[in-house]
């Protein structure tokens, strides 16, 4: 599995070069993250490969296995559903719309059963990481419905 997560990251870092720098010279451009993020993939794979060969963990195996025994797949399929349905209308019905929803149905999926504050939570987290991804690093995230609304 560490070499999976090893090669994943260098399939991720490889396609993060594809993403377009603007010409004008800016510190954090739509790259930084995305090679971050496959870097951290690369060194968390690589230490994963390691830590198999050194040896296997007792502890480690015998909670996995309790894990496994008491994990709720419903919930996990669920989760996987709102993830493909959050990209199916994220370009459409734009970021902070498609995240203002995503976001408490996951926390409802996941337990929560405080509707507002997730829905609360959700608005404000949107809102700040558009404003974050589109006037401070330069990154377009899709307007949608809001076009012409958003910050």
């Amino acid at each position: 599995m560490g070499l999976a997560v090893a090669v994943w990251g260098g399939f991720a870092l490889w396609k993060a070069f594809d993403i377009r720098q603007p010409t004008a010279y800016r510190p954090m451009g739509p790259r930084v993250f995305p090679v971050i993020i496959s870097c951290s993939l690369i060194a968390v794979g690589v230490l994963f490969v390691i830590e198999t060969w050194r040896r296997a963990d007792a502890g480690v195996e015998a909670h996995v296995a309790g894990e496994l025994q008491t994990a709720d797949h419903k919930q996990a399929a669920l989760v996987v559903a709102l993830l493909v349905a959050y990209a199916a209308v994220f370009e459409r019905v734009g970021y902070i719309v498609a995240t203002t929803v995503f976001l408490p149905a996951v926390a409802h999926v996941l337990g929560s059963r405080r509707l507002l504050r997730d829905v609360v939570v959700a608005v404000i987290l949107s809102v700040v990481a558009f404003t974050v991804f589109t006037k401070l690093l330069s990154i377009d995230l899709p307007e949608g419905v809001m076009s012409g609304v958003t910050p």
